[in-house]
């Protein structure tokens, strides 16, 4: 008699087992998580987010430095943008050192200065497959010109 007891007692916690698990994995498949590598600067770190939801990125900080924006790798996204978010995702941010008032930057022929880096509109390549050809993901393709890419670099410092 007591032996049956325990048995259904036992069968009773694994059938509550299964359902919280279903459960779970219900909640899990409907929600994603965004993780923020935020390279030094403080902020928030992860967040679960719904499936099919939009958000706005999140704009953390770093002492001396602006936040330029995330990458995911593949791409960049601003602050502030609203993405919708279908799948888990890794964000790392990007970040551009703030400029010393004590120092002076300076940039070669033909580059602007922007904060600390040196900046130069260049005309590149288009990349062809076959028939098909497009201009490389760094750049932009301007009607009646051709692809148009900027080449980034950081600035010369010298005390002032």
């Amino acid at each position: 008699m007591k032996s049956k007891r325990v048995l259904w007692i036992f069968i009773i916690l694994l059938v509550l087992l299964v359902i919280a698990l279903s459960i779970l994995l219900c909640i899990e498949k409907n929600n994603y998580k965004l993780t923020f590598n935020l390279n030094g600067g403080q902020g928030k770190k992860s967040m679960l987010v719904k499936k099919d939801t939009e958000i706005k990125l999140p704009k953390p900080t770093k002492e001396g430095f602006i936040f330029v924006g995330w990458s995911s790798g593949s791409q960049n996204e601003t602050v502030g943008k609203t993405i919708e978010v279908n799948r888990d995702l890794k964000l790392q941010a990007v970040w551009k050192e703030k400029a010393d008032p004590n120092k002076k930057y300076t940039c070669p022929d033909g580059y602007t200065l922007d904060e600390t880096m040196c900046k130069k509109q260049v005309k590149l390549e288009k990349v062809c497959k076959g028939s098909v050809c497009s201009c490389p993901s760094n750049s932009v393709n301007i009607t009646g010109i051709g692809c148009i890419g900027v080449n980034i670099m950081p600035a010369a410092v010298s005390e002032k």
